[in-house]
């Protein structure tokens, strides 16, 4: 992999993982956050402070201290529920060095995912197929990571409630506290890394929508996530789609 690319890619990863206002952006990544990132790329930081500032769904540049320039966008599509939950993509393209690629990372709420790699990414127009990135430069193990910690959580409860009389009347001397255990919150953890030049013609073709994406990995299990109709446009506009 091209150097430049290289330290485009790496450091956008770092700021693709979550939303804008949450998790791997604004806190350190954790140790298996580091472990998988360092997996698929080799991390630096020398243009992280550019890519952090850079929009979703939206072409940006970003120029080295070498003067090469690399493009990207970068996508988000998460569970509203937890914070850290979601499927986040970099679309990045070196035109000068003839290198396309697309980078990933995963959080998924499935603990059957574990110790399974990423295998490919269809994406779809609603359930029709149209393109599939299978060519893999590299990908990690699906591991579990922790997102949520285990808690206890304290509630009211008044035997004596009564919903006509209502608690005035039946609550008297009959409330009490019930403590009920909540277990910790895991995801199963990945990322991986996908050549595109021998689908940029079909990239280049995608409809203007947002699209299904479909990921399969190596035990035959598919997820199913989508791309938003902004960073599809944005993507089909990098320099090597032209």
């Amino acid at each position: 992999m091209h150097p430049v690319l290289s330290r485009f890619m790496s450091a956008l990863v770092f700021t693709t993982g979550v939303a804008a206002a949450v998790g791997f952006i604004q806190a350190a990544p954790s140790h298996a956050q580091e472990e998988v990132i360092q997996e698929v790329l080799p991390v630096s930081t020398s243009v992280l402070a550019a890519i952090q500032e850079a929009p979703f769904s939206e072409v940006f540049a970003v120029t080295t201290v070498n003067g090469e320039v690399g493009y990207g966008v970068k996508d988000k599509d998460f569970d509203p529920r937890y914070d850290l939950v979601g499927f986040y993509s970099l679309w990045a393209d070196a035109p000068e060095q003839d290198l396309l690629q697309a980078a990933v990372m995963y959080c998924i709420l499935d603990p059957d995912l574990e110790g399974t790699e990423l295998e490919a990414l269809t994406l779809m127009d609603g359930e029709t197929p149209l393109v599939t990135l299978d060519e893999k430069v590299v990908a990690t193990d699906t591991q579990e990571f922790e997102i949520a910690p285990q808690q206890t959580v304290t509630t009211y409860a008044d035997p004596y409630y009564s919903p006509y009389w209502g608690d005035a009347y039946y609550g008297l001397g009959g409330s009490t506290y019930t403590t009920t255990y909540v277990p910790a919150v895991d995801c199963s953890l990945g990322a991986a890394r996908f050549d595109l030049l021998s689908v940029q013609a079909e990239i280049a073709q995608l409809p203007a929508t947002t699209l299904n994406v479909e990921l399969l990995f190596s035990n035959g299990q598919t997820e199913m996530w989508r791309l938003g109709q902004g960073s599809v446009e944005a993507i089909k506009t990098l320099p090597s789609l032209q």
